[in-house]
């Protein structure tokens, strides 16, 4: 059974590759690393894929499965962090879009 534990990292500003270590910083300064040593087949697939996500609010995973890795200093996956919807975001019944050449 895999363990991991996903949190909201904010947005990122950085993601690098510095010695043996893939680190990512947020607007906040925090700093998370991931091992390439640990994570060969992965590691900079994620590294790649972070840089794609700088500005962007992301959540980061903490594996749990070798160990109680800290989540204050690992990760070994990030996501960007999918919108949520108000539901005055939507259309509701009845409610049409306006047409191209008209304002909202």
């Amino acid at each position: 059974m895999n363990k991991f534990i996903w949190n909201n990292f904010g947005t990122l500003v950085s993601a690098s590759k510095v010695g043996l270590m893939v680190v990512i910083k947020n607007s906040a300064g925090d700093t998370r690393k991931m091992s390439v040593n640990k994570y060969k087949n992965s590691a900079l697939d994620v590294l790649n894929k972070a840089q794609t996500m700088i500005g962007q609010t992301v959540v980061i995973r903490t594996s749990q499965n070798t160990n109680d890795w800290s989540t204050d200093e690992w990760f070994s996956e990030i996501d960007i962090v999918q919108p949520t919807y108000k539901r005055s975001d939507c259309l509701t019944v009845g409610e049409t879009e306006p047409k191209p050449d008209q304002p909202f």
